[in-house]
């Protein structure tokens, strides 16, 4: 099978692996003037700048004409292809629905634009289950000389789900070798985007190309981005340190240290995140707490989630924030942060403040609060806090009351066959919602049950599943 045979496939398996459209703003047109020079600003890190950019999005949300101008003249530039403005709009920023965002893009992509191509075969491709539309525009980028469509088109044929059509990785090489020249020009061009896929390239497990992607790296060019101002100078400084942790090479007869680039990596992140508008200092934090590419950095990951939870009110960032207090030992702080998450309806942090009270880290031990916490968890979508729930009430079951501490006061009037009905029925709820992790548990207090105690146990499950079992994918 051939180029020319693909193209005029109308049926293919799709990817299920989706490239996340990571692109900085960058918005070009007439009547936009304004807001292309706070963009450009926010970038070089103004954060006045950045809080304009933000600010628009959101006065035109709540009706404000003037915002709510300046984005139609990005969708009418869009639509009609001016200056390829639909090119470099982060999908779901400007359009609350993606199907909005595919219409324009697919539009933009049929005048020629070769990066709306790309931009509407990631969003078919999360769309789709079976068919050959994602694969059909991300050739067609391609042949547009757009690297980050080839790059896309060569990952996906490689992952060999299209064996079956007879499409193999041999076949999927010829993307890469067509696209791997437009790919770093565009990112030494300062399109974030095509570096961020080019990151990719490079720490992709694409084995036998390892010598073309080595001898094609651009490394001088990068040198001079990662040590300039421009907006791409973090992610140029990370794909040196992972180039050079990866390649060892020497460059004009000198060898370079990693360690150098990823410092200055993390440095200019760390100023961008001083900034209220922080849109990916999450993820970045996130590599400092796991660890990525040998650095990891508790102090400076707990300051960025703990600024972009109190800032910024991010649920995920004040659950990470309780999560390195807790294993920092600052039990007190985890609580607070748990508490701010579960505020915000994250499940998770209720559940994880659920377990602090429960074992008393941070204050008193009280399973009153405990299966507050966890009862707002698992009303939350935390699959995790109906099996908390289980285990409490079990705990409750197995232990006499002078063992329990202070929280077993607040449920001394209660009788052990009321905790067993309550074990037992968040046992089989969860079992319900598909999760079994504490079948052995969940048999023990079973066997324990009388019919009737069976029977109300249920029925109890029966009535909380109908109230909030639609949050949970079964």
């Amino acid at each position: 099978m051939n180029l020319k045979d693909i193209k005029s496939l109308s049926l293919l398996k799709v990817s299920t692996v989706s490239i996340i459209i990571l692109i900085n703003l960058s918005l070009i047109g007439s009547g936009m003037e304004e807001f292309e020079k706070e963009n450009v600003n926010c970038k070089k890190g103004d954060k006045k700048a950045c809080e304009f950019v933000v600010k628009t999005n959101q006065l035109c949300k709540k009706g404000n004409k003037k915002a709510c101008k300046m984005i139609s003249d990005i969708k009418a530039e869009c639509e009609n292809n001016k200056k390829n403005a639909c090119d470099n709009i982060t999908s779901g920023e400007y359009f609350s629905d993606e199907k909005i965002s595919k219409t324009y893009f697919s539009k933009a992509c049929e005048k020629g634009s070769s990066r709306a191509c790309a931009l509407a075969g990631s969003i078919v491709e999360r769309e789709e289950e079976v068919g050959g539309n994602a694969i059909k525009h991300y050739i067609k980028a391609c042949d547009l000389n757009d690297g980050v469509g080839c790059f896309t088109a060569f990952q996906i044929l490689y992952s060999g789900i299209y064996d079956d059509l007879g499409i193999n990785k041999e076949f999927a090489g010829e993307y890469l070798i067509k696209g791997l020249p437009y790919l770093i020009k565009e990112c030494e061009e300062g399109s974030y985007f095509s570096c961020y896929i080019y990151k990719n390239l490079i720490t992709g497990s694409f084995n036998e190309y390892k010598s073309m992607i080595s001898k094609s790296f651009p490394f001088e060019k990068l040198v001079q981005i990662c040590e300039s101002d421009q907006s791409i100078n973090r992610i140029a400084c990370e794909i040196l340190g992972i180039y050079i942790s990866e390649y060892s090479p020497t460059i004009n007869g000198k060898q370079y240290d990693s360690e150098i680039y990823f410092s200055k990596y993390i440095d200019l992140y760390m100023k961008l995140c001083e900034l209220k508008y922080s849109y990916d200092c999450l993820d970045f934090a996130k590599e400092l707490y796991k660890g990525k590419n040998g650095i990891k950095d508790l102090d400076k990951a707990l300051l960025i989630t703990e600024k972009d939870c109190d800032l910024n009110k991010n649920a995920e960032s004040c659950n990470y924030a309780g999560i390195i207090n807790s294993e920092k030992e600052n039990n007190k702080k985890a609580r607070e942060y748990y508490q701010k998450g579960c505020n915000l309806k994250a499940g998770y942090s209720c559940n994880n403040l659920g377990s602090l009270w429960e074992a008393g880290q941070g204050g008193l031990e009280s399973y009153e609060e405990a299966v507050k916490f966890y009862l707002k968890g698992a009303e939350f979508g935390n699959i995790n806090s109906i099996n908390s729930l289980g285990s409490l009430f079990y705990t409750l079951v197995e232990s006499d009351s002078t063992d329990l501490g202070f929280g077993i006061l607040l449920y001394s009037s209660r009788s052990k066959i009321d905790y067993m009905v309550e074990s037992y029925k968040w046992f089989n709820i969860a079992n319900a919602l598909g999760n079994s992790e504490e079948s052995e548990k969940f048999g023990a207090i079973k066997s324990r049950m009388n019919a009737s105690q069976l029977l109300e146990a249920q029925k109890k499950s029966a009535e909380w599943l109908k109230k909030f079992g639609k949050k949970y994918k079964i």
